[in-house]
């Protein structure tokens, strides 16, 4: 099963689309089912209490998940921290054996890199597998997602299973 996990703090969000795109590119080149979705703005003020049933909903999600897609935008050069707050939640090793293809959102290149590389060791740290290349996205360009996500899940079929670190694709406007 594979499930993209927005970490956007804004509900309903264009990085969370974007990630729903790449999810559902990646699902149809490889004959999947329609890819579930974690949209932790949603739960973002559960994720600071205990014994959310949404908030276990959405960790039981993840840890079946066979591929994650896991989104955020770009938030002083970092990832947003609203995923900090669903990895509190997480088990240790939460992640283990997961694919993890990390999707970055961001104003220019040299943020999103940062970002990308903080993004790809927490879910290492996790233990999710990250997959390479990640996907960055000027902000520019979220507005146009299909054809973008297109792009990117026949480039990244090349790279599944699991490959060595390469380069980031960045997409420039």
């Amino acid at each position: 099963m594979i499930v993209t996990v927005s970490g956007d703090p804004s509900p309903n969000s264009p990085t969370l689309h974007l990630a729903e795109q790449v999810s559902a590119a990646i699902a149809a080149h490889l004959g999947r089912s329609t890819p579930a979705t974690v949209d932790l703005a949603r739960l973002a003020p559960q994720l600071l209490g205990t014994g959310s049933t949404d908030v276990s909903r959405a960790v039981e999600l993840v840890r079946r998940a066979s591929l994650l897609v896991v989104a955020t935008p770009t938030r002083q050069r970092g990832y947003a921290a609203v995923l900090k707050l669903f990895g509190e939640v997480l088990p240790a090793d939460g992640l283990l054996g997961i694919g993890a293809v990390p999707v970055v959102t961001a104003p220019e290149p040299r943020g999103s890199h940062e970002t990308h590389r903080q993004l790809a060791d927490w879910l290492a740290g996790l233990g999710a597998t990250v997959v390479d290349p990640p996907l960055l996205m000027p902000e520019t360009l979220v507005a146009r997602p299909r054809a973008v996500a297109l792009a990117y899940a026949v480039r990244l079929l090349g790279t599944l299973p699991p490959v060595p670190v390469r380069p980031a694709v960045w997409l420039p406007a």
